[in-house]
């Protein structure tokens, strides 16, 4: 006995994204087939309503045209921004070969973080145990900084960003509790010889995951020019 076929079930219709696809590898197909444009929607010219398949691109390409200009703009503005980091720092850096002692290389250190970068403190720590350096620079032990940055000293990241805890913010930036965010490095490759930080009172500033290229490029010319005039 023959097994009926059901009548009732429908083809499986194609998507509209295979749809568009095969329009966009055929882009001479309404030419081919003028009659089906008469049973599409398309768009219509509101002044004379007349379908403008001319105008209806042109709208889409000047819509393009504007989303592009904008990310240009963005783009620029940020290369814009970058030129203008780069050159503070390259005057930071000839600034600080100029120095000659560790309370020159603080006090320029934090000005130009201060003034050209936009933080609102800035912090200058080396682990040691002499005191008597330079009143800008303070010393702690190795013993309190990996109590407070266990993670950087450690070496398992060279820099944070972020909102930092209480007892974080107390050793960085004694008797300013007005910090919101801050961003912190180490000063030396192999060993910490001191901390670098920077601080801003608006907690969306310094943002967790953001980067860090501008702190670690200074942290890495002071790592060098500190032991001239510091030995801990």
């Amino acid at each position: 006995m023959r097994k009926k076929t059901s009548t009732s079930s429908k083809p499986k219709l194609p998507s509209e994204k295979s749809v568009a696809a095969y329009l966009r590898q055929h882009p001479k197909f309404f030419a081919d087939h003028q009659d089906i444009i008469t049973i599409m929607e398309l768009p219509i010219d509101e002044s004379d309503n007349v379908i403008s398949f001319d105008r209806g691109q042109a709208k889409v390409f000047r819509n393009r045209y504007i989303d592009l200009r904008q990310r240009m703009s963005e783009l620029l503005h940020i290369a814009q921004e970058n030129s203008d980091k780069y050159e503070k720092t390259n005057r930071l850096i000839l600034d600080l070969l100029e120095c000659r002692s560790i309370e020159d290389i603080s006090d320029i250190t934090r000005a130009a973080l201060i003034d050209d970068f936009g933080c609102d403190a800035c912090s200058i720590i080396l682990c040691g145990d002499d005191s008597d350096v330079a009143p800008s620079a303070r010393i702690i032990s190795s013993e309190q900084a990996h109590a407070v940055f266990p993670h950087l000293i450690n070496k398992e990241t060279s820099a944070t960003c972020g909102i930092l805890r209480q007892d974080e913010l107390e050793l960085l930036f004694p008797g300013d509790n007005g910090i919101g965010s801050a961003a912190v490095s180490t000063i030396g490759q192999r060993t910490t010889i001191g901390l670098l930080a920077m601080g801003s009172y608006d907690e969306e500033y310094f943002r967790s995951g953001m980067g860090t290229a501008l702190l670690r490029y200074v942290c890495d010319v002071l790592a060098r020019l500190i032991p001239n005039y510091y030995c801990a």
